[in-house]
């Protein structure tokens, strides 16, 4: 049995501002703030054998500062392209389409089964991230780490749980400084 060890990158100034980034962002990630990081957490991240994040530089430099077997650079886990979104807050967005956000707890989501205006298709998006996935399946490698962005984490973790589709609504909250399990 495989077994995941899923993070989201480190916060960067975006995030701060509550942005919704994409490639044309790439940015650094804000410096480690190491009292979120417990014992738990470094002891799953050491027992990976292999790591592989997104080309950007905010999930290369997490993967690179925190795992110290080999980091693989993976394009199949870049950010989701969210075309004319990019840069725009979630109350921006939910002005301009309301149904593109859930409301979850005390904060505003990103519905992740909504196509923003020359974004990346919902298809593509499943199609990449299944082709990783099965790369991970046949991988040599039991225990493997992968640090990515938070809409990517939600859709590896509705497909290992069954709920990816084109047009599914996924409500995950995806935290920083957590990671997430998945057996495969």
């Amino acid at each position: 049995m495989k077994r995941i060890l899923l993070l989201r990158h480190f916060p960067t100034s975006f995030n701060d501002e509550g942005k919704i980034m994409a490639d044309k962002y790439d940015l650094d990630s804000l410096p480690i703030d190491s009292s979120y990081i417990t014992d738990s957490m470094y002891s799953d991240i050491a027992s990976c054998q292999i790591a592989y994040c997104s080309p950007a530089k905010r999930a290369c430099n997490t993967a690179l500062q925190l795992f110290k077997c080999d980091v693989m650079i993976d394009d199949r886990i870049s950010p989701r392209e969210i075309g004319d979104w990019a840069g725009l807050t979630l109350k921006d967005i939910s002005r301009i389409a309301p149904d593109a956000i859930i409301k979850h707890g005390d904060g505003l989501h990103f519905n992740l089964s909504y196509e923003p205006p020359g974004a990346e298709s919902n298809k593509v998006l499943l199609n990449r991230l299944n082709s990783f996935f099965e790369m991970l399946y046949k991988s040599q490698f039991e225990n493997i780490g992968v640090v990515t962005h938070s809409m990517i984490c939600c859709m590896l973790l509705s497909i290992t749980n069954h709920t990816a589709s084109e047009t599914a609504t996924i409500d995950y909250q995806i935290d920083f400084y957590k990671t997430y399990e998945i057996l495969l």
